[in-house]
């Protein structure tokens, strides 16, 4: 096993050192965090942001949206996209770059992380009317970062670990949080959650990133909630060609998964269409 008490503070210097969120994505995680959020606030946090805001008004202009009459405010443009949409967007465009590094001890090229995330997010926004049980607009971030642990756990991954975690994930099927936990003392999704509480963000986006290969291990009925949505959300990124690595050949959707959420198979292969025809128009939003 590699030195995880050497680990710790390695990977908490790293993480202090990512990008941080932008004052508006960090603002509007707080809102949103609130079940008592409140439309005027969000137009309130994103009108003075003039990048966040061109974004925001072409992405509710854009195919993708369904748009047909114009959309020319703030407003109305995080009305026709939706809370959950408009904090993607946020927090995308802060942390894109970022998310956008090629992790080679993972097996990812340059971009292969962010288009995996963006269509795990994605997923989100189409997910409402699959699931019997409610997606909340932190369900946006959630999916979007799951993986960023990654970033900085791949760099302190040697070749040799890196291959052994490939190796047993893809050969024997097994888990890759519990082959992380094996070789290097701690995981991704571990990882991930510190770069979140430092960054900020709410306890429930934390909760997410933090069990999202483990829902049952979440401390809250609407933690496991969240992280079967988001094992759903990889779910559909794998099958629509945005896979990252790690799913070991497992199903594309497990029974399991599919029971906690109500989504029948034929379901799930309508969801996949849906973010599958998306994608490239959301992944465009973001440049």
């Amino acid at each position: 096993m590699e030195p995880a008490l050497v680990l710790v503070d390695q990977l908490t210097r790293e993480a202090h050192e990512l990008a941080p969120l932008s004052p508006t994505a960090a603002r509007l995680c707080g809102l949103l965090g609130h079940e008592e959020w409140q439309l005027e606030d969000l137009v309130n946090a994103v009108q003075l942001d003039q990048a966040l805001t061109g974004r925001l008004l072409g992405a509710a202009n854009s195919v993708w949206s369904g748009a047909r009459a114009p959309v020319v405010d703030v407003e109305h443009a995080i009305m026709r996209l939706g809370p959950g949409t408009l904090l993607a967007l946020a927090v995308g465009s802060s942390v894109g770059t970022t998310l956008r590094q090629s992790v080679p001890a993972y097996g990812l090229n340059e971009g292969e992380l962010w288009r995996h995330s963006v269509a795990a997010a994605l997923t989100m926004q189409h997910a409402r009317p699959y699931c019997r049980v409610p997606v909340e607009p932190q369900g946006f971030v959630a999916a979007l970062l799951h993986d960023v642990g990654k970033l900085v756990l791949g760099r302190h991954v040697s070749s040799e670990a890196a291959q052994r975690i490939r190796q047993t994930t893809q050969e024997a099927g097994a888990m890759l949080e519990a082959v992380e936990e094996q070789v290097l003392g701690t995981t991704h999704a571990e990882v991930g959650a510190l770069v979140a509480r430092l960054w900020g963000l709410p306890d429930s986006i934390i909760t997410g990133i933090r069990y999202h290969h483990a829902p049952l291990s979440a401390p809250t009925e609407r933690g496991r909630r969240l992280c079967y949505q988001i094992c759903l959300s990889d779910a559909v990124a794998e099958a629509v060609g945005q896979a990252c690595i790690d799913s070991g050949g497992a199903a594309p959707l497990s029974p399991a998964i599919a029971g906690r959420l109500g989504i029948p198979r034929e379901r799930f292969s309508a969801l996949v269409a849906e973010v599958s025809e998306e994608i490239e128009d959301v992944l465009a939003s973001y440049a």
